[in-house]
């Protein structure tokens, strides 16, 4: 369905749209835009907007959906389906499990936009800025809470398969390493400084609110700490007994760097992981994993997210203003 053409168009009774058939907006080539650059995001902003309306577009909540966990963007309404490849500058995705579009409605009448499908480093030759910029695209669509969601494998031996864990604080591998989405030139009007503050970068009031949620809900959710490697390869048995050693308690390929530059954008953010299966210790007791099994495991369990994350976006407070986040954080 072609998109509308005006806001005062926006404003036709359309369940969901999409531009899968539109004929006017050609498939760009990534390149063609800096991840870094605030004026070219900015240029991928208007880009959208140019699609599917300002009024539409103008999102106060961003959800990111991982592996197996497509079926969050069934809470939307009112929706408009954006395919990565009619977006200026994104590439596109190649994992299975991860859909490639940008999702815009509402859940419980707050604005919302959903990345249905992240892009992972190792598709991308470990460009973290790249991975990293429907965030910033978010930020300047007035996004002020982010809620990330990934497909994980448990290290935590009390972890059972299939068991929901809010992510409380994370291990930034590739960051440590060098692969920061932040390296390169800073631009201040992304508000936040260049030397990030990571302390509390999983939001402690959100935490608070979600796991009171949970509670009355009577659900099981456990909490932890989320461990990002590069990737595509497994772990070994050693790798996930290190990962046990320095406090993760689930690990996966994703997430980090997109809640960086999150904090970044003086974004409030709060995690969920789904365990889709249980890390392996034991070098002599082989346990191979494959990316079927962990998609087949997150479509099982990925509906005990739903509940939760609508419940969750229901009771979030009013957005803050980016300039009162600043003032709160210090900067």
């Amino acid at each position: 369905m072609t998109p509308p053409a005006n806001d005062e168009a926006n404003g036709v009774d359309n369940t969901i749209s999409t531009l899968n058939d539109s004929k006017e907006y050609k498939h760009y080539d990534y390149s063609m835009v800096d991840p870094r650059n605030y004026d070219d995001i900015t240029k991928v902003v208007q880009s959208i907007i140019a699609q599917v309306g300002e009024d539409k577009a103008k999102s106060d909540i961003g959800l990111i959906l991982g592996s197996g966990m497509g079926n969050i963007a069934d809470l939307l309404e009112d929706k408009i389906v954006v395919p990565y490849e009619k977006i200026l500058g994104f590439p596109s995705t190649s994992v299975q499990g991860h859909a490639g579009n940008l999702i815009f409605g509402t859940i419980h009448g707050k604005r919302v936009v959903c990345q249905a499908g992240r892009f992972h480093p190792y598709e991308h030759k470990m460009d973290l800025a790249l991975c990293a910029m429907p965030i910033r695209v978010m930020d300047q669509l007035g996004v002020r809470t982010l809620i990330v969601t990934n497909a994980a494998g448990g290290v935590n031996k009390s972890f059972h398969y299939g068991d929901l864990m809010l992510i409380k604080d994370q291990i930034f591998l590739p960051g440590l390493a060098g692969f920061s989405p932040l390296v390169g030139e800073h631009d201040k009007r992304y508000g936040g400084p260049r030397f990030v503050s990571m302390h509390e970068c999983f939001d402690k009031d959100l935490r608070v609110l979600t796991k009171d949620i949970a509670n009355r809900m009577s659900m099981r959710l456990m909490e932890g700490v989320y461990v990002m490697s590069g990737g595509p390869q497994y772990e070994t048995p050693a790798e996930v007994r290190l990962y046990h050693a320095v406090g993760a308690d689930a690990l996966g390929m994703s997430t980090c760097h997109e809640v960086v530059v999150a904090k970044q954008c003086l974004m409030k953010v709060v995690g969920f992981s789904l365990i889709t299966n249980i890390a392996n210790h034991d070098v002599d007791n082989a346990n191979n994993v494959n990316h079927l099994e962990v998609i087949d495991a997150a479509n099982k369990q990925g509906g005990k997210g739903v509940d939760l994350i609508s419940a969750l976006v229901k009771e979030l407070p009013p957005p803050m203003p980016k300039q009162e986040t600043a003032k709160l954080w210090g900067y």
